[in-house]
């Protein structure tokens, strides 16, 4: 017991004088820590999609008559209105929301992008008609955040 409360010491010593090995400074794990943490992230992907906006919309492929499909619409309008995204809804079962009354009938674009579960979101840039898959599946507004940056950085680099 003694020789282990002193290596604990020793090693609290050690991280006073060499921060760069204690993973806390980087990485803080008190609740204050991890709201201004979480804060940040949120802010520097809300900074990335605002630029994406500029030059990209989201394609939303939906099912009207579906459950899961039609609880998916207000997410992503709201998401879309909130970072300034252009939308682009498609029905593929032919049913036009309500909720979504610009949209468009699928006529053959889901089954040439290869998009066969659906709620689906896909990202697309008008300019090079470069689309790229965002989401399928019911998905909520943070995850929505999280995936589009992964997108738009190619999957590389810090996750934000």
């Amino acid at each position: 017991m003694a020789e282990s409360s002193q290596f604990s010491q020793l090693f609290q010593k050690a991280l006073v004088y060499y921060p760069e090995y204690d993973y806390a400074v980087t990485h803080p794990s008190s609740n204050i820590g991890t709201k201004l943490l979480d804060a940040s992230r949120e802010k520097q992907r809300a900074q990335i999609i605002k630029k994406l906006s500029k030059t990209h919309g989201i394609l939303f492929f939906y099912r009207g008559a579906n459950t899961f499909d039609s609880k998916q619409i207000p997410i992503i309008r709201d998401f879309c209105t909130r970072f300034g995204l252009s939308l682009i809804p498609v029905s593929v079962d032919g049913v036009i929301s309500p909720n979504l009354a610009d949209s468009r009938r699928d006529t053959g674009q889901a089954n040439r992008l290869g998009v066969r579960y659906f709620p689906a979101v896909l990202l697309v840039n008008p300019n090079n008609q470069q689309i790229l898959p965002v989401a399928y599946g019911f998905t909520t507004q943070d995850a929505l955040e999280q995936r589009l940056v992964q997108v738009a950085n190619n999957f590389q680099g810090a996750d934000v």
